[in-house]
């Protein structure tokens, strides 16, 4: 089981390609012990969140799901250091050209 398992079926879903990405890139971005408690925080906080926008069903719902998800992103690049960003952002566009 990897540190950033898919629990929400992600891969289904637009938006999922973070985790995937993250997934992929974890074994070459060396994490330390801090960096990964406070990534998998960030996950399980927006996988909360996105599950809050879900059941609200409300009018705006994929306008904040956009925003939620582009906020999943810059809390985890602030976690990452410059190589570690160049390392995911790599895998991110291997991710999307797939």
């Amino acid at each position: 089981m990897g540190l950033f398992n898919n629990h929400g079926n992600d891969a289904e879903h637009k938006g999922g390609g973070l985790r995937q990405a993250f997934e992929i890139a974890k074994p070459q971005l060396n994490l330390s012990s801090e960096q990964e408690r406070q990534i998998t925080e960030i996950f399980r906080d927006f996988r909360e969140e996105r599950q809050d926008l879900k059941t609200s069903g409300n009018d705006t719902m994929r306008d904040d799901l956009r925003a939620a998800r582009q906020e999943r992103k810059q809390k985890i690049m602030a976690v990452l250091n410059e190589d570690q960003k160049k390392i995911l952002q790599a895998n991110l566009q291997k991710f999307r050209e797939n």
